[in-house]
């Protein structure tokens, strides 16, 4: 009687073993493409606020590795940024990919930025920033 394996077990078996090598976790070779499990996968924020993202080469839970030295970019900065570190700053309103580059290896995520970033009031800041009594001042235009 022959043994019919299941498709999503075959799977999990062959992404497993091809995040291993006789030196760890990572490619083999660089033909090799793997991927990076980007968590979350997923994120909704505002303008202005944060989420931390990572990457990890994904496989048997103890033997999950985080590479140190990921490449993170934003497919449009205008919308989010991200910095070296996978932390991602919402700007304005929209859909922005997220991505992760280790060796051979890509992952990314999906952030949406709810709404835009609110600008600081154009006065207050300037003021607070004079070192002269408010009086002085003769039109907004010398603040900027």
């Amino acid at each position: 009687m022959r043994a019919v394996i299941p498709l999503h077990i075959a799977v999990s078996a062959a992404t497993l073993l091809a995040g291993c090598t006789a030196t760890g976790p990572g490619p083999s070779s660089e033909s090799e493409i793997l991927v990076l499990a980007v968590r979350p996968s997923s994120a909704s924020i505002d303008g202005g606020a944060f989420v931390q993202l990572t990457a990890s080469i994904p496989g048997d839970e103890a033997l999950v590795t985080t590479p140190l030295d990921i490449g993170w970019s934003s497919a449009d900065p205008t919308i989010a940024r991200v910095g070296a570190d996978g932390l991602v700053e919402g700007r304005r309103a929209g859909e922005v990919r997220i991505n992760a580059n280790w060796k051979n290896a890509h992952g990314s995520a999906l952030v949406k930025v709810a709404r835009s970033q609110k600008p600081a009031p154009d006065d207050a800041p300037c003021l607070k920033r004079l070192p002269v009594p408010v009086k002085s001042i003769v039109s907004d235009t010398e603040c900027r």
